[in-house]
């Protein structure tokens, strides 16, 4: 069973902008320690947030922490099994040191030197006709109840150097550039027939799409030219 360790690493203050944004002039630091260690373990989509762990942090290291779960190392970082991630909180960001302990939960990939490209197809586009009737501007109208305008079914669009594809939606990238980076550096997602392969999907509430990921293996790569 795989376990992860979370480390805290070094607390940020920032005087310059706490002078010239907070009401009182000072945000101070965050209340987590630094050398202050979580530990967490389990199998499967059961990874809880560990106690007394912030919850505003556990949502921005959580996919990273999925990734070494999984196999992906990041080749940035000196030490395999480890990455080092950072909250998203601008006022007093806190770094955290992620260490994956025991094997991985999927069989990593292995390295084929340079990041392999990345396929991303528009798999189904959704419409949530009654949320959007009660809260859309314009919710009634037929224009309004189509799925999203930006994309079509099929669609394929291409990222290299885990990169946003040209023309593809700045929203949906946002939401979805985690599984590319997760395929890329090779994760293997459970629950999937096959690897390097990974089922996403944007935040837009109204008009979500899904989009299939997948690492462009060299002989794939040769054979698409």
């Amino acid at each position: 069973m795989t376990g992860i360790r979370i480390t805290v690493l070094k607390r940020l203050d920032m005087p310059d902008l706490a002078a010239e944004y907070a009401p009182t002039g000072s945000w101070g630091k965050c209340w987590l320690e630094e050398g202050q260690v979580f530990e967490i373990s389990g199998g499967g989509s059961e990874y809880p947030k560990p106690d007394g762990f912030c919850s505003w942090a556990w949502a921005d290291i959580q996919r990273d922490i999925t990734l070494l779960r999984f196999g992906a190392d990041a080749p940035w970082i000196r030490h395999p099994g480890v990455m080092i991630s950072s909250c998203t909180d601008g006022r007093k960001p806190v770094v955290f040191k992620l260490e994956r302990i025991g094997e991985p939960e999927s069989p990593p990939r292995e390295s084929q030197g340079a990041f392999p490209d990345v396929r991303i197809t528009v798999v189904k586009r959704l419409v949530n006709p009654g949320i959007i009737r009660e809260y859309a501007v314009n919710g009634n109208t037929m224009e309004r109840q189509a799925p999203c305008a930006q994309m079509k079914e099929g669609q394929v669009f291409i990222s290299r150097g885990m990169t946003k594809p040209e023309g593809f939606c700045s929203w949906a990238w946002s939401d979805i550039q985690r599984d590319v980076v997760w395929v890329v550096l090779g994760g293997v997602q459970p629950g999937y027939k096959h690897p390097g392969i990974s089922l996403t999907c944007c935040t837009d509430g109204l008009n979500p799409v899904v989009f299939r990921v997948e690492r462009i293996e060299p002989s794939n790569e040769e054979a698409d030219a």
